[in-house]
């Protein structure tokens, strides 16, 4: 779980102990990896193969991958990758028409051999998410994730919310996760996390450090986002 490699990262763990070298393969999959934690494992173990996999109970299995090979930006989401071969993984927006342009967002869909026929007992969910695949003209039942995602310049899928998670602020629809990668970019940022009051209609920003970092979360947070994004509060 990455949770558990965000701990050794933030813990700057290998300035008190050697790696372990003989690591050759490291996957990780159930949650979004950070970054900046990547970067760390990479640094520490430079030839080992870190990939990053992703899917889903209701397709009982990954359907996704992507092999993480240099550094990346720090600002930046990891990506989800490229399908499995036994899949059809694709981008629909509301409008039930496939996305094909990057940086175009939509729900993550998927087509599967090892596709499930549904949830026990509940039809009325089953019947929501599991759905003919509009793309084909020909019986194919696909799963509707409820992530959403976009395609990077290499065509690769990259996550970048659930629907569910989406809020309404300003008059805009916002990304509380992307508030979260920009500020969590901060070097002295070990983990971040945004949380919205609907009753006072405020973003806040909770953030683990070893010291204040309010000065440099302001000046990054004008920086890189827009007006509307900005958290009304930092708590420590």
């Amino acid at each position: 779980m990455p949770s558990a490699l965000v701990l050794v990262a933030n813990a700057d763990a290998f300035s008190l102990v050697a790696a372990p070298s003989k690591i050759e393969k490291v996957f990780f999959v159930g949650e979004q990896m950070p970054v900046k934690q990547l970067n760390y494992w990479k640094k520490a173990l430079p030839n080992a193969d870190f990939i990053n996999i992703y899917g889903s109970t209701e397709v009982a299995g990954n359907f996704l991958y992507f092999q993480y090979d240099n550094l990346l930006d720090e600002s930046k989401r990891l990506p989800t990758g490229k399908r499995f071969p036994n899949t059809k993984v694709f981008l629909m927006n509301e409008e039930g028409k496939e996305i094909t342009k990057a940086f175009e967002e939509g729900e993550i869909c998927v087509v599967s051999d090892t596709l499930s026929m549904g949830y026990y007992g509940d039809m009325e969910r089953t019947n929501m998410v599991f759905v003919q695949n509009p793309l084909v003209d020909y019986k194919e039942v696909m799963y509707k994730t409820g992530d959403l995602g976009i395609y990077d310049e290499q065509n690769n899928i990259v996550w970048t919310s659930r629907k569910d998670f989406q809020i309404k602020h300003m008059g805009y629809r916002i990304e509380l996760s992307e508030i979260e990668i920009s500020i969590g970019a901060i070097p002295e940022i070990e983990e971040c996390c945004c949380v919205y009051d609907y009753k006072q209609k405020k973003i806040i920003l909770f953030y683990q450090a070893k010291k204040d970092l309010k000065k440099e979360i302001g000046k990054c947070v004008r920086n890189l986002l827009p007006k509307y994004m900005y958290p009304s509060k930092y708590i420590k």
